[in-house]
């Protein structure tokens, strides 16, 4: 090939200039160690220069997200705020239910105390009427028993003085359905009373049965089975008709 004539000119890959490019870097990498300094690359003739190319950095291969450190973060926070918000309603469902238990059992103790007081004072009210109403009753009993124990013994005074009865023929009428049918607390009360008028009215029963002509043993059964006096009254009678 002649010196003026130019070659041809041949395309080149990109690879075979990238081939290119680092051998050449190579050799000058070579020529600096030796302490030689670097030759200017010869371009072939005919070829434009080319631009060196960067080598393409391999790509970084990309995590899950489950191998995140963010997203194990994010979990972390979300339990975290999920534990003390249980915590603070439990809290304030504990304390809302305490106050509510505290007031149902003031309540309660309310209630129970004023019906507590309600009943005592129910009670000592009925205390006081009974009370009363048993003074009054018991006032009326003594007012009642005093004048029934008086209309008695004017009754016993009266059969005495009139008919010299026994006692206990006096005391016989006073309570009999057909007499005065007063109460036996009453007529007791009358007899007793009239004291020893008993022999008296025996002499005058006697007196007039011995003036009947009767003997003084009838006169004395008389007295005692139909006159009701005791025996010691009617021995009395017996003794005194003389007299």
């Amino acid at each position: 090939m002649k010196n003026n004539e130019k070659e041809p000119y041949v395309p080149i890959s990109e690879d075979q200039a990238d081939n290119t490019y680092l051998e050449e870097f190579e050799a000058e990498m070579a020529g600096t160690q030796q302490g030689q300094p670097p030759e200017q690359a010869q371009q072939p003739t005919g070829t434009a220069p080319q631009a060196p190319v960067p080598p393409v950095p391999p790509e970084q291969e990309k995590k899950p997200v489950y191998k995140q450190w963010w997203f194990w973060l994010i979990i972390a926070v979300v339990l975290i705020a999920a534990i003390v918000t249980i915590i603070l309603v439990g809290k304030s469902s504990k304390s809302k239910t305490s106050t509510s238990a505290s007031s149902s059992t003031s309540a309660s103790t309310s209630q129970t105390t004023s019906q507590t007081t309600s009943a005592t004072t129910t009670a000592t009210t009925t205390q006081t009427t009974t009370a009363k109403k048993t003074t009054a009753a018991t006032t009326e009993d003594e007012d009642d028993k005093e004048s029934r124990y008086q209309y008695a013994l004017q009754k016993a005074k009266f059969l005495s003085d009139t008919a010299h009865m026994s006692k206990q023929a006096i005391y016989n009428e006073l309570v009999s359905p057909g007499g005065e049918n007063l109460k036996k607390d009453a007529a007791q009360y009358a007899v007793d009373k009239l004291g020893s008028v008993f022999n008296a009215n025996a002499l005058v029963k006697a007196k007039e049965y011995d003036e009947e002509g009767m003997s003084g043993e009838e006169i004395k059964n008389r007295l005692i089975d139909g006159d009701l006096f005791t025996e010691d009254e009617a021995e009395y009678a017996v003794d005194h008709l003389g007299n």
